[in-house]
């Protein structure tokens, strides 16, 4: 069974394309008709319904691509840094440490997937200054005022 952050993120790509397609479609179809509709400069030799169809599956594979591109680059580098290996199971030598040596918001017996267990206070710190950042305000550094 898919996570349910994998679960989340599919969700985030498919519903708001979904969405899309229906706006395209019926401002697409409402200026042109299906039974006008040239391929290469070939009429298309099928009903209204078939075309509206494929039309509807074109416009959400477009919009999927274009959510997921963006789900995609929306990562934070705490996620694309981290390791999918619990600590007991990496490789000697493994750059991203082993006992007492973890990266950054990395924690003993996590596999990094997921939630992070409540309390996590450098994901949280890093996901707010990220937000302060964006809005223009200046966050200030840990235990400065």
């Amino acid at each position: 069974m898919l996570n349910s952050g994998l679960t989340q993120r599919i969700l985030w790509v498919l519903w708001p394309s979904f969405l899309v397609a229906a706006v395209a479609e019926l401002l697409v179809f409402a200026v042109i008709d299906p039974a006008d509709v040239h391929v290469f400069g070939v009429p298309v030799d099928a009903g209204r319904m078939p075309v509206y169809t494929i039309g509807f599956f074109f416009f959400w594979a477009l919009g999927a691509t274009a959510a997921a591109l963006t789900v995609f680059l929306q990562r934070s580098p705490v996620e694309v840094n981290r390791c999918p290996l619990n600590v007991e199971d990496r490789p000697q030598g493994c750059p991203k440490g082993h006992e007492g040596n973890e990266a950054p918001g990395e924690r003993k017996g996590t596999t990094g997937r997921g939630a992070e267990a409540p309390g996590d206070v450098s994901v949280a710190r890093s996901s707010t200054s990220r937000r302060l950042a964006f809005s223009g305000i200046r966050a200030a550094a840990p235990g400065r005022p």
